[in-house]
């Protein structure tokens, strides 16, 4: 079964393998642009070349080598962009033909009047395709990690924030065994390629969307960062290299008989003598941000992964429910 599912599927495989091969040279390639310029213009010392008038030769390798670095830093925006993306399109291409598309070309018939079980024929089939997905998807996740380094100024300034988070160390593998399961799922339940292919679309957008909002900054408890007396909201500590999630109230440890959140506005009448921040200190209460630091990256990533593997594995035993409730 497995031969056979791999000749099914070896071109789709090859081509997105030479397409993940070319990422990841175009991702070098951009690095290596970006480290240049950026050394170079350190070198030369041109931080002033905005100012310069004329054309004089320093001023004009000075642009150039600007250009150069504002162009690498523009690819490796797009280049963040498709690694994104990635996950989906790897389901999108493995995922809703997985099933569907045997369906619609009548070859289940085939398998399944042979020795081979429908438990045994979806398992193969499934396992060959989470192999591909996982062994394209996880060394660009890998590079990932080093690129980011590479590339100053281009993408942010840390792993942990949403976009760069996606992209490295172990969640695109989950993000994309959860599309392949999702794809094949609806392929499954809607015995159509096209219809499990838009709704592989939707439906994953949805969760990524949800999860990145309101699941994933409290995977992990996030640390507080209170507003000092005298101070504005400013940014938690840490914050070039941390995220911050939320700025509201927390209620002081220890405090016997801390104001709610809805008391705070009432309560704040009775002192009017007293600053905002000192008012709410009376009460029990805190103004500042919920942030994650970067120290948390690898347990956000653990917590996550988990979730979508638990995602696909629930998929894939729908998958199974409805192939053995078919008839041949």
């Amino acid at each position: 079964m497995i031969w056979l599912a791999w000749r099914q599927y070896r071109l789709a495989i090859i081509a997105a393998a030479a397409a993940a091969g070319a990422l990841a040279v175009w991702m070098l390639v951009v690095a290596h642009n970006d480290q240049s310029a950026f050394e170079a213009l350190a070198r030369l010392r041109c931080q002033a070349y905005s100012s310069l008038s004329g054309s004089g030769p320093f001023a004009i390798t000075c642009m150039r080598l600007s250009n150069g670095k504002t162009s690498a830093e523009d690819q490796a925006v797009i280049i963040s962009r498709l690694l994104v993306a990635l996950p989906l399109l790897l389901g999108l291409l493995t995922g809703p033909a997985l099933v569907a598309g045997e369906l619609e070309h009548k070859t289940n018939r085939l398998i399944w009047t042979q020795s081979v079980s429908r438990t045994r024929w979806l398992v193969s089939k499934w396992l060959l395709a989470a192999l591909a997905v996982s062994v394209l998807t996880e060394p660009l996740a890998l590079l990932a990690l080093w690129w980011l380094g590479h590339v100053p100024g281009a993408l942010g300034q840390s792993r942990i924030i949403p976009g760069l988070f996606d992209v490295t160390g172990i969640v695109p593998v989950a993000y994309s065994l959860f599309a392949l399961s999702l794809g094949a799922a609806l392929g499954a339940l809607a015995r159509r390629v096209a219809t499990a292919l838009l709704g592989t679309i939707v439906f994953f957008i949805a969760v990524r969307v949800a999860v990145v909002h309101l699941v994933r900054p409290w995977l992990v408890t996030p640390l507080f960062s209170a507003t000092l007396a005298g101070t504005t909201a400013g940014t938690p500590p840490g914050y070039v290299t941390s995220w911050s999630v939320a700025y509201g109230l927390r209620t002081i440890s220890g405090f016997r008989h801390p104001a709610t959140g809805h008391q705070v506005a009432v309560l704040l009448a009775h002192c009017p003598n007293a600053t905002f921040l000192h008012c709410l200190a009376m009460h029990g209460q805190q103004m500042g941000w919920y942030y994650q630091p970067l120290s948390h990256y690898w347990p956000l990533q653990a917590a996550e992964a988990a979730i979508y593997l638990g995602f696909a594995l629930v998929l894939f035993g729908a998958t199974l429910w409805a192939v053995r409730r078919w008839r041949a």
